[in-house]
């Protein structure tokens, strides 16, 4: 099992590197919800814009996030069985 913290902000990421702390950036939980199986395709979108709304994300980690692919955040991904 993996043990990482959620969080939004590059201060909060910064602080995680340098003390070798694993994270995911907030904006990136529906996806990971997403693909396992927790959320369909339809509340995935939905949960992303309203992070993206209330969230801070520059429109480059917005593009970045969207790109991930399963195999990139395999880390991340919450296992059921």
């Amino acid at each position: 099992m993996h043990t990482a913290i959620i969080i939004e902000g590059a201060k909060a990421a910064r602080f995680c590197l340098r003390h070798k702390v694993a994270f995911i950036n907030a904006l990136l939980l529906p996806k990971n919800l997403w693909f396992a199986g927790l959320l369909n395709k339809n509340d995935y979108i939905g949960k992303t814009a309203l992070v993206i709304e209330k969230g801070r994300f520059s429109k480059t980690v917005i593009e970045k996030a969207k790109a991930l692919s399963s195999w990139d955040l395999a880390t991340f991904i919450p296992d059921e069985t």
